[in-house]
């Protein structure tokens, strides 16, 4: 024999005939999730929403037994300092040609110095 406890709200709403408003209980469980972490000011939101786009594009096969895995591997992606990124830039000829003038100018007046 199994009994159905109603919580406050659905016995409010059952005695009075009215269906709980959705809606506002949607929005106040997004908000709790968009609350941002003191450390980090990351939201569980945002994190959930970059996990479920990654496992929606690999489709891996045992995503039950893999997603803490995956929410591991977004976190540390996030956090991984990219240290490639003066590599990305490109420097036209003449820029080049400037820029060593330039250092050249700086190097002849530090020995101008000593």
């Amino acid at each position: 024999m199994s009994q159905t406890f109603l919580l406050e709200p659905d016995i409010i709403a059952a005695a009075e005939n009215v269906m709980p408003d959705l809606n506002n209980e949607l929005v106040l469980a997004k908000n709790f999730l968009k609350q941002q972490c003191a450390a980090t000011g990351d939201t569980l939101y945002d994190h959930l929403v970059d996990v479920i786009h990654k496992i929606l594009s690999q489709k891996p096969p045992d995503v039950v037994d893999q997603f803490e895995q995956y929410s591991w591997e977004v976190k540390n992606e996030k956090f991984r300092p990219n240290f490639d990124l003066l590599n990305d830039i490109y420097r036209s000829p003449e820029q080049l040609q400037l820029v060593r003038r330039v250092e050249e100018m700086f190097q002849v007046s530090l020995y101008a110095l000593l």
